[in-house]
Parts: structure tokens; C-alpha cells; sequence
């Protein structure tokens, strides 16, 4: 296995982690806070707007580098979550 694949293999396993850690604490507060039916409107809600995301958006992600697009997007999650305070 290439070193640079290996690489980018392992960073990219550790930001897919980190996405899901922060959807569990995401739906951990949101169950906390809201009924059970709002909760599920929520789930429901991320999972249709990341379906018709990538489905439009995914071809041309296809034409940018991946490592680049990897460093982008880990950035973008972490502003995104540190005003929260869910990092």
C-alpha cells in the first residue's frame, strides 16, 4: 500500500469518526431537548438533506483533489461545531 494512500486512508477514517461522534452528540442533545416525534423529524430531515446533497453536489466534489477536499471539509466541521461547543 502506497504511504500517501495509507495516509490519506487513516485521516479520512478519523474524520469519518469524527462526523459521527458529532451526529450522536448532535441527536443526544437534540433527544434531551425535544419529544421523540421532533427528534425524528430531525433525524429524518439530515438524512434527506444529505441524500440530495450528495447526489447533486457529488460529481463535481469528484473533480477536486481528495486530500484537499478532506482538509476543507475537517475545517468547515470544526468552525462549524466550535460556536457550538459540540467538537
Amino acid at each position: 500500500m502506497n504511504r500517501l494512500f495509507r495516509y490519506f486512508y487513516v485521516s479520512d477514517l478519523i474524520a469519518t469518526v469524527g462526523a459521527s461522534i458529532s451526529y450522536i452528540a448532535i441527536y443526544w442533545t437534540c433527544a434531551g431537548l425535544l419529544s421523540p416525534a421532533a427528534v425524528s423529524l430531525v433525524i429524518g430531515a439530515v438524512f434527506v438533506i444529505r441524500f440530495i446533497s450528495s447526489s447533486l453536489v457529488g460529481p463535481w466534489i469528484d473533480r477536486i483533489e481528495p486530500v484537499r477536499l478532506l482538509k476543507a471539509t475537517v475545517l468547515i466541521r470544526f468552525y462549524c461545531l466550535v460556536p457550538s461547543g459540540i467538537f
